[in-house]
């Protein structure tokens, strides 16, 4: 198989399994029917006696709606310490009326703005809300996107049998998953067996 840089290097490989979230279509001989979601996430600042207090939070996943926010279902992580030695709390949604990213360009422009701030306020009065007398050192906001298809099941799929393999569109989902995606991905380009009892059909594009 050929890999074709946007820099004009050539790569080639025997076995090729594609990973790479929102970007996948491009690196594919035919798009995939992704949607393609920006989103923003809100990291808040935590030290000292609110991290002792807050330290034992469990993950929430929260998808009902929220009547009196912006936004229409959360997740929130425990505080969490990060690559600059600092702990902070991370929540994510979806704004009511979210925008879908049409192309690679209204994606990276996303990513270069550095996300919403309507969204983040959004998500700090979540926040707020689930956590009272919350004492953040400071508040964060960074782009995000979550790649999605409809039936909302990610997409684990031989393209070319024994060469090529894609496995994407997580739907929100996939960060306690990736993990078992990757792994059946890769037995399948290995093997060109379903390795899971749940059925294959689920899983194709």
């Amino acid at each position: 198989l050929d890999i074709h840089t946007n820099g004009g290097q050539t790569l080639q490989a025997k076995k090729v399994l594609v990973a790479a979230g929102a970007y996948s279509s491009g690196l594919l001989p035919q798009p995939l029917p992704l949607i393609r979601k920006p989103r923003t996430i809100l990291l808040a600042e935590l030290s000292g006696a609110e991290l002792e207090r807050l330290r034992h939070l469990p993950t929430v996943i929260y998808d009902q709606g929220l009547p009196e926010a912006e936004i229409d279902g959360i997740y929130m992580l425990p505080p969490l310490r990060y690559e600059n030695g600092r702990f902070y709390l991370k929540m994510g949604g979806d704004l009511r009326d979210l925008v879908l990213a049409k192309s690679d360009e209204a994606l990276r422009d996303w990513f270069n703005q550095g996300g919403s701030q309507r969204e983040a306020d959004a998500l700090r009065q979540v926040m707020e809300a689930i956590i009272p007398g919350l004492k953040a050192d400071s508040y964060h906001h960074k782009p995000c996107v979550v790649t999605y298809r409809e039936p909302k099941y990610p997409i684990i799929d031989t393209l070319l049998p024994g060469q090529l393999v894609v496995a994407t569109a997580g739907c929100g989902a996939a960060a306690k998953s990736s993990d078992e995606i990757g792994r059946l991905g890769a037995h399948l380009l290995q093997t060109g067996a379903w390795l899971d009892n749940l059925d294959p059909l689920h899983f194709r594009q």
